[in-house]
């Protein structure tokens, strides 16, 4: 007879894990998630006033004189939005070149990419930090940009700063001719490093 008692335990208590691991499996079920992060890489030119800049408003009063040009402006300033990959593109920058025009004879034309201005968030990108001689070929002005945003509009992201002088070298002014009036396109690129 306690045979027979352990086996009705032993029966009842199987039964009972039976059911117990039969309802634990009906209560639960799953799927799956998926997260797309998208790549982002857009660059603008933003300006409070007018993103056409003109230079050469200068003359000379007096004969002998010369004209002076060393003029500076900083009106422009660029925004990004930027999500990079961490092995496919781990970091951008944002190079200039003159597109199309060519720079009269005689002058340079500089530019300098400033600290952004921190409206924005994420890893910002560095600006180079000297002044450039701005040519036909891209350069870097601003480097190394992550998974950032620099916030829309003036007065947000890096400001940029245009200088045009007189070329150092012997014979520069002699080279001046008011025939060469010309505008120059500057093109702004966000690319992968």
């Amino acid at each position: 007879m306690i045979i027979k008692i352990k086996r009705s335990m032993l029966c009842y208590f199987l039964l009972a894990v039976s059911f117990i691991y039969a309802q634990t499996d009906n209560n639960e079920n799953n799927h799956t998630l998926r997260i797309e992060i998208p790549e982002v890489a857009l660059i603008n030119v933003q300006s409070s006033s007018n993103t056409s800049i003109k230079f050469g408003g200068g003359s000379v009063v007096e004969a002998g004189q010369a004209l002076k040009i060393d003029e500076t402006d900083n009106s422009i300033w660029i925004n990004y939005s930027s999500i990079v990959g961490t092995q496919s593109d781990p970091s951008r920058n944002v190079t200039i070149q003159v597109s199309e025009g060519t720079i009269p004879n005689g002058l340079d034309l500089f530019v300098k990419a400033e600290k952004d201005s921190g409206y924005g968030g994420g890893k910002m990108g560095k600006p180079v930090s000297k002044m450039q001689l701005l040519t036909s070929t891209p350069l870097d002005i601003v480097t190394k940009i992550g998974s950032a945003y620099t916030g829309v509009g003036p007065n947000k992201g890096h400001n940029i700063a245009y200088t045009l002088k007189l070329k150092e070298e012997a014979g520069s002014y002699a080279q001046l001719n008011f025939d060469e009036t010309t505008t120059l396109v500057i093109n702004y690129t966000l690319s992968d490093n």
